[in-house]
């Protein structure tokens, strides 16, 4: 099996890894919708960040990813924490 050292385009590193991405947040999100937008927040900061990335090692794109699909599975699930105290303290209020 050949294992790439790093990757020569941002379009290379996508083919490369997107399903890789739905199986990362698989571990945490269900929902396929759901699973779609949080993977185009992680794409969207890969090619925000397309130079570092592609300075990178595959395995230590592969490692970020990982932890990108887990932080952005977090932040979803803080911020919908938020929006539900929030809905029971203003319905306590009222």
């Amino acid at each position: 099996m050949f294992v790439r050292s790093k990757y020569t385009s941002i379009e290379e590193l996508y083919l490369d890894n997107h399903k890789l991405v739905f199986a990362f947040l698989r571990e945490y999100i269900k929902d396929d919708v759901l699973r779609e937008d949080l993977a185009s927040i992680i794409w969207i900061r890969i090619f925000e960040q397309s130079e570092l990335f592609l300075q990178m090692d595959a395995k230590r794109v592969k490692n970020c990813i990982r932890l990108m699909a887990h932080n952005v599975a977090s932040d979803y699930f803080e911020e919908r924490h938020r929006e539900n105290e929030s809905t029971r303290d203003s319905l306590i209020v009222l």
